[in-house]
């Protein structure tokens, strides 16, 4: 039974949608939580946001958006129910899907955000990890203190922040370190709240902002496992640099190599690789 306030609350009749209304004029702003249901750092975040610091700090412009993405997932302690719904926003609907179901219900909400941030953790990694479009790489350094910025070319994308790309949305992601790490929760909020308060939905404050050194990669390249038996070659975590045409994975009698060249690392590497999702990507280090 939901009993999570954030999984239904409605609205425009669809549930696991929160609205903040500063009452002021400005834009509207998403942020959204388990689009995988084993993910909850980000329902974690919106509680942290109602409870502690909108009530000292009230909205300053426009309106705010908390959207509970994959409701039966988050139920049922899943990842997902059918497919990805990190992967599908770019494919043919298909009606048999509770993914597909369900963001075809939350499209229509998602093209009224002019703004937004889906908001992850890992299987397999305790990093702190910022999401972009390339062209808004440098915008993504000011925003966010994180370690490490991935890019990519979302408009091809069939991610969630990839559909709010191709219609001509700003949209980035948060990967807040390890599943239901208290470490990676406090961390990956100081981020959230760097965002609201760049973009002044929170007024800044003088919290100690320390920006180190940052690492920025491109998306290459999905793995994708094509039997049960996908294994990596040894044990890979945070992003692991590739030599050339080294194996990283073998597939049954298929081998995954870095055929990409140099400057190749493997990263988000999955815990559990399986068949119907992706078991990590390969990245081209930038910076």
């Amino acid at each position: 039974m939901i009993t999570n306030p954030f999984l239904t609350n409605q609205y425009k009749n669809i549930s696991g949608i929160t609205l903040i209304d500063s009452g002021n004029p400005g834009k509207n702003l998403g942020l959204l939580a388990i689009t995988h249901g084993n993910e909850t750092v980000g329902l974690k975040v919106f509680a942290y946001l109602k409870q502690e610091i909108l009530k000292k700090h009230p909205l300053q412009q426009g309106k705010l958006f908390l959207i509970a993405m994959n409701l039966l997932a988050y139920e049922e302690h899943r990842r997902f129910i059918d497919d990805n719904m990190n992967r599908i926003s770019n494919q043919a609907y298909k009606s048999t899907s509770y993914e597909h179901q369900r963001l075809g219900e939350l499209k229509p909400i998602l093209r009224e955000m002019d703004i937004t941030l889906d908001i992850h953790s890992f299987s397999n990694s305790h990093d702190i990890v910022a999401i972009c479009d390339i062209q808004n790489r440098e915008k993504a350094k000011q925003i966010f203190t994180t370690e490490t910025i991935l890019v990519d070319n979302l408009e091809q994308s069939g991610s969630i922040i990839g559909y709010c790309t191709r219609k001509q949305k700003e949209a980035y992601g948060i990967e807040c370190g390890l599943h239901d790490d208290p470490e990676g929760f406090e961390r990956g909020k100081e981020e959230i709240l760097n965002f609201l308060e760049y973009y002044q939905y929170l007024p800044p404050n003088n919290r100690k902002k320390e920006r180190k050194q940052q690492n920025i990669y491109q998306f290459r390249e999905k793995i994708q496992p094509i039997t049960k038996d996908f294994k990596f070659t040894r044990d890979f975590s945070g992003f692991s640099y590739l030599k050339e045409n080294e194996v990283f994975a073998k597939d049954g009698d298929i081998e995954h190599k870095n055929t990409l060249g140099k400057n190749i690392y493997l990263g988000i590497p999955a815990k559990e690789p399986r068949v119907n999702d992706s078991a990590g990507f390969l990245f081209k280090k930038l910076e």
